[in-house]
């Protein structure tokens, strides 16, 4: 997948992360760094509102994206015009980089949606959705913790689901 855009959104860090990625001089890399700390929803939500492609994939810094796993989501949502957000399995890893285990999800809206009380097994940081998708169903900014369970909780039910069983990510 060649055509993509990276935005990277600086929550007041304070290592020099802003500055190694300012370094990259890649147009498709843009970086918004304002030293200030707004918290993840709000990051996720602006992030949203600047990208300007047909889908938005998420994950956190210290995740790995596998090289495949973009090409995979997205050409399963362009063959799948009926679903809204997939996710993918996930290599679980420690802070040094040791290996915990696998996050397998399930792959179907019924299996990922079965019992929202308990939660959604689709892994954040897998997340690739239609822009529209994320444009319409907003982060709760005020939310701390657990911004995508309540995301998933909100919308499932006018939301079509899937994720894709292969390990596309490396979940720190």
């Amino acid at each position: 997948l060649s055509e993509w855009e990276l935005i990277l959104i600086d929550d007041g860090s304070s290592d020099a992360s802003a500055e190694i990625v300012a370094r990259m001089r890649d147009p498709r890399i843009r970086i918004l760094s304002d030293r200030q700390q707004r918290g993840l929803a709000a990051r996720l939500n602006e992030a949203v509102d600047l990208a300007r492609g047909n889908f938005i994939a998420r994950m956190d810094a210290d995740d790995v994206c596998y090289p495949e796993r973009l090409a995979k989501q997205v050409t399963f949502l362009k063959s799948n015009p009926g679903i809204d957000l997939i996710g993918c399995s996930a290599a679980v890893f420690t802070g040094n980089g040791t290996l915990v285990g696998l996050l397998p999800v399930p792959t179907s809206h019924q299996e990922i949606v079965a019992n929202p009380r308990r939660g959604f097994p689709l892994p954040h940081p897998t997340w690739c959705g239609r822009a529209e998708w994320f444009r319409r169903h907003r982060y709760d900014s005020t939310l701390v913790r657990a911004q995508d369970q309540d995301l998933l909780l909100r919308c499932h039910s006018q939301s079509s689901l899937a994720a894709l069983p292969e390990i596309l990510l490396g979940y720190r």
